[in-house]
């Protein structure tokens, strides 16, 4: 939250930003009824990694459709979320003298339900933010050149040492804060974000335009920026994937009386050719509306091909209602062209009540009236005729769905029907899954989660299935590391039905540059892993 004198003003992660109020949902012009804000005086709490009892006090909250809510201090700060299984993220700030000795509030630790703890640790040169025993991120910063307070970020280094670097252009941005017909000469230091270096050597570059242009601050301000030219990757001394941008005919597109504004991008083919003739990939033009929705995408290969997308929206929701795809391929003789457009229509959740694809498919959808973005009803209807139905039991306290019911027609014009079963706990993990197949035929899978993990994590998997008429199980095993909640091992199921898991247990790496797990095997295609609520 953002305090402006008596005023207070929610961004929320997608961006936007509404003046609360005491009326309604809280929030002044939002459109829709997904969110709502108010006062409150509760109270969240968890146990800390040593065990003791932390807690918060919230000023107000922001509450979505599944009682997941976010709270807030007097302050605006966010200091923690709890869903609706009463998992609970709270937030610890602490002043530090980051700039100069000048003290600022900071979040100094996120603690979880599991009892987890991420800490920050702050200088004037650096954020380390430890996430796991051991484990580590440091933010390294670097003042910026002739300048007193202002830092940028100049490198990030894991705890193997592999590091990301950050290179800059300084600028001085010219402002004005009472006019917006032209920046005076006033002027703050802008830097603009030119080379990024990966630990393994190869880098992406940006380049920008030469001249500034002018955008609004507000209705009564302006400010001159530069605009990214072009953007390519640097591989052993080639450069890869470039993209040029071409703002012609573009102005202020933070100026309200626009109606549109348009973006071209090249996509270069032969980046390595020197002075030969630019060959282009591929050109891709984006055109945005006056609030700065997408509009128009265009993607053409000159002489081939041309795709073009357009989308119109609900003017209140801003929420697409219908979407055009235009495909014309040039090779052919006649130039073949085939539109076709797919409509769609909203509740005043935001949910989706129906579409209707280019072959006139229907497809229709009702939603809870306990917890308004979870599905109740999923018709879909093809020449009047109902082809597919899904119903959908949603537990009347928790927002889960106990049961997915399917009424379909099967290709020999048979009516047909599925059914499966979940079964939660108090966590909102699924802990059985149930599927009643044709006849009498089912299928069952049971979850097991550790206390070991703090019931976070799927530590046995059965499936139980039904073999040439016998009953048959086959049982996975898992373990964790469970401050950051990464697989170490796995436990084949043939091992485990012979007693011997030890004997095949699968160990999982992990690839430090780039955060993704790679894993030591491959014949684990038949498993599937399940998210826990509390993770």
């Amino acid at each position: 939250m953002e305090q402006r004198g008596s005023e207070s003003f929610l961004h929320l992660s997608r961006g936007t930003v509404y003046r609360t109020t005491g009326t309604g949902n809280g929030l002044e012009g939002y459109p829709l009824q997904d969110l709502t804000f108010a006062a409150t005086t509760e109270t969240i709490s968890t146990l800390d990694a040593g065990g003791a009892s932390v807690s918060a006090t919230a000023a107000y909250k922001l509450t979505n459709t599944v009682g997941t809510v976010k709270f807030f201090n007097s302050t605006g700060q966010w200091i923690g979320t709890k869903d609706a299984y009463g998992n609970v993220v709270l937030i610890q700030y602490a002043s530090q003298p980051i700039f100069d000795g000048t003290s600022y509030p900071v979040i100094s630790k996120i603690i979880d339900t599991l009892n987890r703890e991420i800490t920050f640790a702050y200088t004037v040169d650096d954020v380390t933010v430890t996430y796991a025993p051991g484990k580590q991120i440091v933010y390294n910063k670097a003042l910026v050149s002739n300048e007193q307070k202002e830092h940028y970020l100049a490198s990030i280094e894991n705890e193997n040492g592999e590091t990301i670097s950050y290179q800059y252009d300084k600028h001085a941005a010219s402002y004005d804060l009472g006019t917006t017909s032209g920046p005076s000469a006033a002027a703050v230091p802008v830097i603009d974000l030119t080379r990024v270096t990966y630990p393994t050597g190869p880098r992406t570059v940006y380049t920008y335009t030469t001249s500034p242009v002018s955008k609004r601050l507000g209705p009564s301000g302006s400010l001159t920026y530069y605009r990214i030219a072009s953007r390519y990757d640097e591989v052993s001394s080639s450069v890869k994937n470039k993209t040029v941008f071409d703002y012609t005919g573009n102005t202020d597109f933070t100026n309200p009386s626009l109606t549109n504004y348009s973006t071209k991008r090249t996509m270069i083919s032969n980046p390595n050719a020197g002075s030969a003739p630019v060959d282009e990939k591929i050109v891709v033009t984006s055109t945005l509306n006056n609030q700065h929705l997408l509009t128009n995408t265009t993607a053409e290969k000159t002489g081939e091909y041309k795709r073009e997308i357009a989308t119109t929206y609900d003017t209140t929701k801003k929420m697409a209602t219908g979407i055009t795809e235009t495909n014309t391929d040039y090779t052919a003789t006649p130039v073949d062209a085939g539109t076709n457009t797919t409509s769609y229509t909203y509740d005043n959740y935001g949910n989706v009540l129906s579409t209707t694809n280019p072959v006139g498919h229907l497809r229709e959808y009702t939603y809870s009236s306990t917890f308004p973005s979870l599905p109740v009803t999923a018709k879909t209807t093809v020449s009047g005729v109902l082809v597919n139905d899904f119903a959908y039991t949603v537990d009347t306290t928790k927002p889960h769905t106990n049961q997915v019911t399917q009424s379909y027609v099967e290709t020999a014009n048979q009516p047909a029907t599925e059914q499966v079963t979940y079964t939660h706990d108090s966590y909102g993990n699924v802990t059985q899954v149930s599927r009643q197949l044709e006849g009498t035929s089912t299928q069952q899978t049971d979850i097991t989660y550790d206390a070991a993990y703090k019931v976070a994590y799927p530590t046995n998997i059965q499936q139980h299935l039904m073999v040439n008429n016998a009953p048959k199980t086959i049982e996975q095993r898992y373990t964790y590391e469970l401050a950051t909640g990464r697989v170490t091992k796995t436990y084949d199921g043939n091992a485990v039905l012979h007693s011997t898991p030890a004997a095949s247990e699968q160990a999982v790496e992990y690839d430090h540059l780039i955060e993704n797990n790679e894993h030591l095997f491959r014949e684990c295609n038949k498993c599937f892993f399940l998210t826990s609520s509390r993770s």
